[in-house]
C-alpha cells in the first residue's frame, strides 16, 4: 500500500485525481496539475521553491540499502495494463 501525500495529474484527469485524493485523506491542495486549471500550477510552485530556503534533509543510504528502500513510485503502465508498481506488489 502507497500512502501518497501528492498527487500531480493532467487537468483532464483532474476529477479522478480529486476523487483518489478524497479517498486516501488527501487535502485537494496536495493534487497538482501539469497545464492550466484551478488547481495549483508548477510555475507557481517552482517560484515558491526559488523563494524559500530548502526545508529537507538530504538521506543517505548505507552500502547495500538501496536494495531493499524505495524513493519514489512511477505508476506508469507502460502502454497498456496494470501499473507496473501493481504487478510488482501482487
Amino acid at each position: 500500500m502507497v500512502h501518497a501525500s501528492l498527487i500531480i495529474t493532467h487537468s483532464s484527469s483532474l476529477n479522478t485525481a480529486l476523487g483518489a485524493a478524497q479517498a486516501a485523506g488527501l487535502p485537494s491542495e496536495r493534487v497538482i496539475t501539469l497545464d492550466e486549471s484551478n488547481q495549483i500550477k508548477v510555475d507557481s510552485l517552482i517560484q515558491r521553491g526559488l523563494r524559500s530556503e530548502p526545508n529537507f534533509v538530504e538521506q543517505r543510504l548505507r552500502k547495500g540499502e538501496a536494495k531493499t528502500k524505495v524513493a519514489f513510485f512511477s505508476f506508469s503502465s507502460g502502454t497498456t495494463g496494470k501499473p507496473k508498481v501493481c504487478q510488482a506488489l501482487d
